[in-house]
């Protein structure tokens, strides 16, 4: 089961617009920050968007492979779901993040508070970016191989 996923092009066009677009969050990290972090690897947030890079490579290998079907017609959905959500959601979550951790600094006591996690959610850049990528990992995928 695990080799077939591999041998299938709609998971692969998801699996490396995903570790493609993290790969280059984690240059793009380490070149901001001056300095090689491998865990950068997992960030969430930040350029490019992986969320819209893997939806829309998902739903542009679904209709690769199937046209107009009802799983194309839910992957428009969800990718409209997915990219809204990153635009909006997440960058309020990032917003609030920073407000509660600068309260915590003024909280007096002995007591140390972990920071929030501050990236979440992405500009619209960083989508569209996130976007082509997906965009052409499924036409690579789908036509040269």
């Amino acid at each position: 089961m695990f080799a077939e996923l591999f041998q299938s092009k709609l998971f692969l066009s998801g699996f490396i617009a995903l570790c493609f677009t993290q790969l280059i969050k984690m240059v793009v990290y380490s070149i901001k920050e001056k300095q090689l972090k491998i865990e950068n690897i997992f960030e969430l947030a930040g350029m490019p968007s992986t969320h819209t890079a893997t939806v829309i490579a998902l739903t542009t290998s679904v209709y690769y492979e199937q046209q107009v079907s009802t799983l194309f017609i839910i992957g428009i959905f969800l990718s409209i779901y997915v990219i809204f959500d990153v635009l909006t959601a997440e960058r309020s979550i990032a917003t609030h993040a920073h407000i509660i951790n600068s309260f915590l600094k003024w909280i007096p006591g002995k007591r140390k508070f972990t920071p929030i996690r501050e990236r979440w959610g992405h500009d619209p850049l960083e989508v569209a970016i996130g976007f082509v990528i997906g965009l052409f990992t499924s036409y690579f995928l789908y036509f040269y191989f």
